[in-house]
C-alpha cells in the first residue's frame, strides 16, 4: 500500500521540490522555474503516454487524453503540436514490447514467398 502511494506521489513531489528549490536556491527566477516545471510536467505526460501505448490501441490512447484539453488550452499549449507529440510518442511505443502492435502489422504485410 505504501509503495503504491509513493509510486503515484513521487513524480509530482520531485517536480514541486525541483521548481521551489530552483527559486529558493537562487538558481533561477520564478519565470524560469515555471518553464522548468512545464517541461517537467510535459515529460511526465509523455512518459505516461508512452507506457499507455504499450497496452492500448491509438484511438483509446487519444480518447483517454481528450478530457485534459481544457487544461492544455489554459496553459496556452497549441493543441496541434500536442497532438503531433502524442502521435510520435504513441507510434514509438507501438514498436516496443510487450505487445508491439506495429510489429504485427509489419509482419502481416511481409509474407515470405
Amino acid at each position: 500500500m505504501v509503495g503504491r502511494v509513493l509510486k503515484v506521489l513521487l513524480p509530482p513531489m520531485v517536480l514541486i521540490v525541483l521548481v521551489l528549490g530552483l527559486i529558493l536556491g537562487g538558481a533561477a527566477t520564478p519565470t524560469e522555474s515555471a518553464a522548468v516545471g512545464a517541461v517537467g510536467a510535459m515529460l511526465v505526460v509523455m512518459a505516461l503516454m508512452f507506457v499507455m501505448g504499450f497496452f492500448l490501441i491509438s484511438s483509446r490512447s487519444f480518447s483517454s487524453w481528450y478530457p485534459s484539453s481544457p487544461f492544455l488550452l489554459g496553459m496556452e499549449l497549441h493543441l496541434v503540436w500536442f497532438g503531433v507529440m502524442i502521435a510520435i510518442n504513441l507510434q514509438t511505443s507501438f514498436l516496443t514490447p510487450p505487445f508491439g502492435f506495429s510489429l504485427f502489422n509489419l509482419q502481416a504485410s511481409h509474407r515470405p514467398s
